[in-house]
This record gives structure tokens, sequence and C-alpha cells, in this order.
């Protein structure tokens, strides 16, 4: 018997793809759930946690997690992990990490990883070598070298990045049309991401309704695809809602359902 039909496959790898983007970090300058005053970056460190999101494409739905963890004193681990089960059989897992640092606000990559298994299995790795200025990028088909620079980022540990930068900006600036634009590594090139603030929103969750700050990603004029974000804006910056609309008019969406602090 054939349990998805073309369209839901294609979907489900959007749900899949859909975990590069979604749940910020923690605001790090805000560690005891208050407004930080004027913290100078260097003394700025993420909250470890765990955050748990409802995710659904095409009638699909699946759990997904979300967790921040500290290797060293400097250094961390964030992690994104999901699996998909239809009738009670998994059809699919993806695992993704990112290892990076943070030193004077600013993050520093050192290795990603992107594990799919099951409905589309691929896999992706990026090492960072600073000392050369090189990346070097590998998949299931080829192994590419980038050159790189202070500020590229892999695409996982630039979230870690936004969260720092929204943090440090006075309330008067989290206003409508500021961007933050970012440098990721994607094959043997540099891509440029940027995100706009586009207003405020109050989104309903399982916990209550929750005032955010909405972005989105701005793509080629051409482009048919949106990437819309809510963050919780006396939360920490903590991710709520992800939206990601596709070429056809499809949407992949994410909801928070739970957070602990670890």
């Amino acid at each position: 018997m054939q349990l998805l039909t073309d369209k839901p496959l294609i979907k489900l790898r959007e749900l899949f793809s859909v975990l590069i983007l979604f749940a910020l970090v923690f605001n790090p300058a805000k560690a005891d759930g208050q407004q930080a005053a004027a913290q100078p970056p260097a003394d700025l460190l993420p909250i470890l946690y765990r955050a748990e999101y409802q995710a659904k494409a095409s009638g699909l739905k699946a759990t997904a997690y979300r967790t921040l963890e500290r290797l060293e004193e400097h250094q961390f681990r964030l992690s994104n992990s999901m699996s998909v089960s239809i009738l009670g059989a998994t059809i699919g897992e993806v695992v993704e990490r990112s290892e990076f640092s943070i030193h004077d606000g600013s993050v520093r990559p050192s290795r990603y990883t992107y594990e799919q298994t099951g409905l589309g299995r691929r896999s992706e790795q990026v090492l960072f070598d600073w000392e050369e200025a090189s990346a070097e990028t590998r998949n299931d088909k080829k192994t590419e070298n980038v050159a790189i620079f202070d500020g590229v980022m892999d695409q996982l540990s630039f979230t870690a990045q936004l969260s720092l930068d929204l943090s440090v900006l006075p309330a008067e600036q989290l206003v409508e049309d500021k961007d933050f634009i970012y440098q990721i590594v994607d094959g043997d090139e540099i891509d440029e991401h940027r995100y706009v603030i586009t207003g405020r929103e109050s989104i309903a969750t399982p916990a209550g309704a929750v005032p955010t700050i909405r972005l989105e990603r701005i793509r080629a004029s051409e482009s048919r695809r949106t990437t819309t974000f809510w963050l919780a804006e006396n939360q920490d910056f903590l991710l709520v809602r992800l939206e990601q609309t596709d070429s056809s008019g499809d949407a992949t969406e994410l909801l928070l359902q739970s957070v602990s602090i670890l």
C-alpha cells in the first residue's frame, strides 16, 4: 500500500530542511530573565536549554528538539533533532549540530554536521580551519573548499550570532526595517543571508499568548519562497513560531511547545 503521494514526500523533505532555520538561541544578555543594561559583548554567554517544537507540513506532523550545551568555558554545541513516523513506523530522522566558540560577542564555528537517515538520506559536514582561512565541506557526492574570513558561519551557528546581535540592541532599535546580514558557507561559496524586522505580533502557544518580534528573510525579487519567524520579545528572543512557504504556496511550520533550562 502506498502511504504517501509524491507531494507529501516532497513536503517531508521540506520538513527536514526547515530544521536548518528553526529556534534561535536564548538571548545571552538575560540570564536572570530580566532586561540587561548595556553589558559589554565580552560578557555575553548563552543560557543552556532544551526546547521542543511541533513541526508540520502537508498533514504530516513531528516533534523537533533544539538543545544548547556547553563543551568548555567558551565552547558550545547547538543541536537540532527530529524523527517522522507514519502508523507507528519511523520513516526518517535528522540530526544537525554546530560546534562554535563565543568571544567578545562573536561566534566562530569549528564544525558543522547534518545527518538525515531514512527518507531522503543525506549527510553534510563543514570543517573550519581558521589558521588557514579555509573551510572544507563534504557531502555524499563531493568535497569542496572555500576561503573564509572573520564573520563567516555555518547554517546553524549564525542563529546564535543573530541572538547576540539582538541582545545588545536597545529596545528603541528593535524596529521595522532593521536588518541583519550574515555570511554562510554553502559548498564552495559564501552565501549572504539578510533578515529584516517586519513588526510585532502576539502568537498563541500551548503556554498562552506570547508577544513576539517578527523577522523575514529577504530573498531575490524573483523568488516566491518566504521564511518568517517570530521571536519572544520578553523571553530571551526564543523562537516561538516559524513558517516557510515554497514556490507553490505550500507551508512548513514550527511552533514552540515547551522549553527547559539545563
